[in-house]
């Protein structure tokens, strides 16, 4: 009961082996059946266990985790353009929800994002053990931008990013992502997937800090 419209969220089945399509269907139509929605598109992390007969499709950058992890140099550079005397990143709390939605609001618009998550997600996200809204914050407790990590027991996912025109600016982005790998680290993670870019110059970012391309799984319903 999350308000979902066209989107759904992050989805895809995680197996110890081989599966039939037989039962990757029963599996996915009992899932519409209980939620009361419908799954159109299905991208599955490339690291697991492939399902059979599943097509390959498009690219996801992703960065092998490694415990000596430095920055690339143009990374590093821009790092040392944030002013560190004014910020701090932290989780951000459950009575922030409404600042962080304008903030999201703000930037789907701008860049013409084809869906609006709803604000119960953001919500939920807030209090999952398993996902870290972290903000980068100066010294009036005031954020900037957001950047929105989930994790498992081997990959840490990049789902979102959000910033004002002070966020983009003084290069906030990239605070987090770095406390996002250095937080990977410490949890023993073996990827960093930064998810499919759009944009020539978003996927020129991600490569940056060192991302690869990996073909995901794909699954879509065509009506």
């Amino acid at each position: 009961n999350l308000g979902y419209s066209v989107f759904i969220g992050y989805g895809g089945l995680i197996t110890d082996g081989y599966i039939s399509n037989k039962l990757v269907e029963q599996i996915y139509s009992l899932v519409e059946k209980y939620l009361s929605i419908s799954i159109i598109r299905v991208k599955c992390s490339p690291f697991i266990r492939k399902i059979l007969s599943t097509s390959e499709a498009n690219n996801t950058l992703a960065i092998k985790i490694k415990s000596d992890y430095l920055p690339s140099k143009k990374v590093r550079y821009s790092l040392r353009k944030v002013n560190g005397n004014l910020f701090y990143v932290r989780k951000l709390k459950l009575k922030e929800i409404n600042k962080l939605y304008n903030l999201y609001i703000d930037t789907s618009l701008r860049v013409k994002s084809a869906y609006q998550t709803p604000k119960k997600l953001f919500k939920l996200m807030l209090s999952m053990k398993n996902v870290c809204v972290l903000g980068v914050f100066n010294n009036e407790e005031k954020f900037h931008a957001v950047s929105i990590f989930m994790y498992d027991k081997q990959v840490m996912y990049y789902w979102w990013n959000m910033s004002d025109e002070i966020g983009r600016k003084e290069y906030h982005n990239y605070v987090l992502i770095d406390y996002a790998i250095k937080l990977a680290i410490k949890k023993n993670l073996s990827w960093f997937d930064m998810a499919t870019s759009h944009s020539s110059m978003l996927e020129l970012f991600k490569k940056s800090w060192g991302a690869t391309n990996m073909p995901f799984i794909y699954r879509e319903k065509i009506n």
